[in-house]
Parts: C-alpha cells; sequence; structure tokens
C-alpha cells in the first residue's frame, strides 16, 4: 500500500460550495450545497432547519450524526435526513474527512404543491417523507451526479437552466422516494468475497497491505475489486485501511504508554512524521493531543 502524498488540497481544510435559489426561484428550494473536508474539522455545531428537511448525502468518507441523544453512523453513499425544526449535529464527534452535498428545503405537513407539482405528485413525495422511519437510507451514485449537475448548471449561463434544474430536482425526489421505500436486499454471495477480504485486513492489520493481493484474493482485477469494495462498504480500499489504522492507534494510545515512534512501526506507517499528520487528517488532533485528552 503507498503512502498517501501531501497534495494541494491539503493546503485547504475544507472547500465549500453552495446556492440560495434566488436567480432560479423553484418553489419550497431554499439552499443546494457541497462541502469537501480535507481532513477532520472541529464538530458541527448543534442547529436546526426552520420549518425545513434538510437531506444529505455522503459520496466520500464517513460521519456521526447526533439526533437528540442518538447517534448515527453515515457512511459514503449513504442519505442522512433531518427533520423539520429538529436539533442536530455531530456532537462530540469532528467533522470527519469527506465529502457530501445536502439539500434544504420546505415541505411542512401542510404544504400544498410541493415544488409546484400537481397535488397527487405533492402529496406523494410529502407523505413519503414523513412516513419516513429511518434517518440512514443507502442511496446511489446518481444522487452525487444530480446534484452536481444542479450546482453547474445555476452558475451557468444556459437560457434553459431554470426548466433544467427543475426537472433534475424532480428525478432527484423520485429517486430519494424510491429509496426510501426500498427494501435493502443485499445479496449474500455479492459481500461474501468482501468479507473474506475483510477479515484479511483485520488479522493483518499491523502489516503492509497491498491492494494488489486483496484483489487477488477474490479473482477481480484491481479495478474491478476497488469499485465493489466501495460499494460493499463505502470506502477505497486505501481509505478503510487507514481507518482501521487509525482506528487501532486510538487503542494503543489510550491503554499504552508506547512512544508515537513506536506506534507508527508498529502499524507499518514509513515514519512518525507520516503517522501524526494522518492521525491528525482524520481526527484533527495530533497523536500527543489525542492522548493528552
Amino acid at each position: 500500500m503507498n503512502n498517501e502524498m501531501i497534495n494541494e488540497k491539503d493546503v485547504f481544510t475544507a472547500t465549500n460550495k453552495s446556492i440560495l435559489f434566488k436567480d432560479v426561484p423553484i418553489k419550497n428550494i431554499y439552499k443546494l450545497g457541497k462541502t469537501d473536508y480535507f481532513k477532520a474539522e472541529k464538530p458541527l455545531e448543534e442547529h436546526i432547519h426552520k420549518d425545513c428537511f434538510e437531506v444529505c448525502y455522503h459520496y466520500k468518507g464517513k460521519q456521526t450524526y447526533m439526533v437528540g441523544d442518538k447517534a448515527y453512523n453515515v457512511k459514503s453513499g449513504d442519505i442522512f435526513l433531518t427533520f423539520p425544526n429538529e436539533l442536530h449535529g455531530s456532537g462530540t464527534e469532528p467533522e470527519e474527512k469527506s465529502g457530501l452535498f445536502y439539500l434544504i428545503f420546505n415541505c411542512m405537513k401542510d404544504t400544498e404543491n410541493f415544488m409546484g407539482l400537481p397535488k397527487k405528485d405533492s402529496d406523494f413525495i410529502k407523505n413519503t417523507l414523513y412516513s419516513c422511519k429511518k434517518r440512514v437510507i443507502r442511496g446511489c451514485p446518481q444522487i452525487k451526479t444530480i446534484l452536481s449537475e444542479v450546482m453547474d448548471l445555476y452558475f451557468s449561463d444556459n437560457p434553459l437552466k431554470h426548466s433544467k434544474i427543475y426537472a433534475l430536482l424532480i428525478e432527484f425526489f423520485y429517486i430519494l422516494c424510491l429509496k426510501i421505500n426500498s427494501v435493502e436486499k443485499t445479496e449474500e454471495k455479492n459481500l461474501a468475497d468482501i468479507e473474506i477480504v475483510l477479515k484479511y485486513i483485520e488479522n493483518n492489520i499491523y502489516e503492509k497491505i497491498n491492494i494488489s493481493t486483496l484483489s487477488d484474493m477474490v479473482k477481480l482485477s484491481n479495478v474491478q475489486f476497488e469499485r465493489k469494495f466501495k460499494l460493499c462498504t463505502g470506502f477505497t480500499p486505501y481509505d478503510y485501511i487507514i481507518r482501521k489504522k487509525i482506528d487501532l492507534s486510538k487503542k494503543i494510545l489510550k491503554t499504552t504508554n508506547l512512544s508515537i515512534t513506536k506506534i507508527s512501526l508498529e502499524l507499518n506507517f514509513s515514519s512518525s512524521q507520516h503517522f501524526s499528520y494522518v492521525f491528525k487528517k482524520y481526527t484533527g488532533m495530533s497523536p500527543k493531543e489525542f492522548r493528552n485528552t
């Protein structure tokens, strides 16, 4: 497994891009945002969206959210739903190294003709949202494609952007309702080989793990393996392995007096400096700071 190199993005801790639907007014749609965290940030403060739902689609990394006193773990490919006027944040957990879109829209129980849709369609969306018993819903890559296109169009000079954005948002709610109403059926045969890989990673977490070794185990090319691994786990193989190493290092820091240099060598990082860099990137603090807390 090659070491992840410092790149240009690491100069910034995060990039944020958002649009308020003013220039392209669409009834009931308030805000669409996209955030990429290149390293862990401070916790997300508790907040509410007055009379608005928020739908977050994570396309990279993972995050823990708190609603009331309950924690929800969200990973790449998941949708996280909060209801109008509901207090939520990330508790004491940092904003993880991750990427997500969030859409904020007004849809109260007495809302009529949501987005200007016919009553039948509007009621279907509204009833689906309010009947949802799940906070975390498995999404699909198409959601990222749709929301990316909405953003690109919003900042374009396309004379038909209003109509196209409207159509894309209808498609978004169509997919969202399908996902809320669907029953996840994961075929055991699709997971069996990935479970073998996960077990291997767990048993060899102290070693240098090569992606080619993992793909050979399940008789797939590297590209096919990485695609399937992310589909099943929500993470790339490299990201998954690094997160497991960081989780283990946190336990070692808490329960032993091993030096940071010794821990980095035990976990097969190239150096203590590289270990400290990666640790801070994923946790928001250095190994020393973590141990002291």
